[in-house]
């Protein structure tokens, strides 16, 4: 009897169990027609404080210095560029998700980052909610509220005279993806794993295809260092491809501009379109509604610059990259100056301390 007992008791896995994805429900609040205070002319309220610093920290790894927070009617939209101007990060916050937003009329207010990552930094686990708002009455001032509520206090931050503009209806930025050639999904944890394995050997990161011969993600350094992914069942990364059959397919941008996106702290999943001449999409998601469905309250997009198409033509094709010797796989171009290698490699410490700090959060 204690032998069937003991066979039908499962063995514990090794390793930490995985935790469960927590999904939003629809609060009923949503988007309001006039505001809680008649003095603000814009209030955002959200369940879910964590998930706004996430995204300022995604900003602080791209260095950016100034953020722009637009308001629409029905969208809250948090934008900014990396210290180089060559990335564009957006948070769009689809407000019928969350506790309640109000907008008198469509407008855009700039702040310094480090001003909204202040307000952000009493943020505990106590706190359940966070508020931003607008009062225009006298001196236009920028409030950021965070409600605590283990004491049912209240944590204020405001910010005076910001730069405001008025903006039209439709939100400004956006980013159109459909006609590029190959798009898939790929897990942020995968390739945070093979970016932390290579170390700093590696300074670029491309994307590759010739036909209907297998999608390859390669990462390459200034020697002839160079790693290759071969990813051989399409399926497994819903890979849409137009690549025709006598077509090679490049598309090269800076690792440290795809490092941030696999932090731990983001969703699992990356959705990459990308174009040898266009920007390099990357597309992911914070506060999942649904098991079921991807779809989330907030959407995150990421526009990368690629590489000139000369810098890119340097970099070996798939198919001559597998026929050649093994010595001699895909090199990296060599034009490419010493002295940016190391002007950017400070950047790219920060972005992996921002990593670090994920994997501690995971491990409490």
């Amino acid at each position: 009897m204690s032998e069937n007992c003991a066979a039908e008791i499962p063995k514990k896995r090794p390793g930490r169990p995985r935790k469960k994805p927590s999904f939003l429900q629809p609060t009923s609040g949503g988007i309001l027609q006039a505001p809680q205070d008649a003095r603000n002319s814009v209030e955002f309220t959200y369940q879910h404080p964590a998930e706004i610093k996430r995204i300022v920290n995604l900003f602080k790894a791209y260095n950016t210095i100034n953020l722009e927070l637009e308001f629409a009617k029905n969208q809250f939209t948090i934008s900014g560029k990396d210290y180089t101007n060559r990335v564009t990060i957006i948070a769009a916050v689809n407000c019928r998700y969350v506790s309640s937003y109000y907008c008198a009329e469509p407008c855009c207010v700039s702040v310094k980052r480090d001003k909204f990552e202040i307000a952000l930094a009493p943020l505990e686990k106590s706190h359940s909610q966070i508020t931003i708002c607008i009062n225009r009455h006298g001196n236009t001032t920028l409030c950021i509220v965070l409600h605590d509520t283990l004491y049912n206090s209240d944590d204020q931050f405001e910010i005076e005279s910001p730069q405001l503009t008025q903006i039209s209806e439709t939100p400004s930025k956006n980013f159109d993806d459909a006609t590029y050639p190959v798009r898939f999904v790929i897990s942020g944890a995968h390739l945070k794993n093979k970016i932390k394995d290579l170390k700093y050997s590696v300074r670029d990161f491309s994307i590759q295809k010739q036909g209907n011969e297998p999608l390859r993600i390669c990462m390459h350094e200034l020697s002839r260092f160079a790693y290759s992914g071969i990813y051989t069942d399409p399926d497994k990364i819903h890979l849409e491809s137009s690549i025709a059959d006598c077509d090679i397919f490049v598309s090269v941008v800076p690792l440290s501009y795809i490092r941030p996106l696999t932090s731990p702290s983001l969703t699992e999943d990356l959705i990459i379109a990308a174009d040898s001449q266009r920007k390099m999409i990357v597309r992911t998601g914070l506060g999942r509604l649904a098991l079921e469905a991807d779809d989330y309250a907030i959407q995150l997009t990421v526009a990368i610059d690629v590489l000139t198409s000369e810098q890119a033509a340097r970099y070996e094709s798939p198919a001559a990259a597998s026929a050649a010797p093994q010595e001699t796989a895909i090199a990296a171009p060599q034009s490419e100056s010493v002295t940016k290698k190391e002007e950017s490699s400070g950047k790219t410490q920060q972005t992996d301390d921002l990593v670090d700090e994920d994997d501690a959060d995971d491990e409490d």
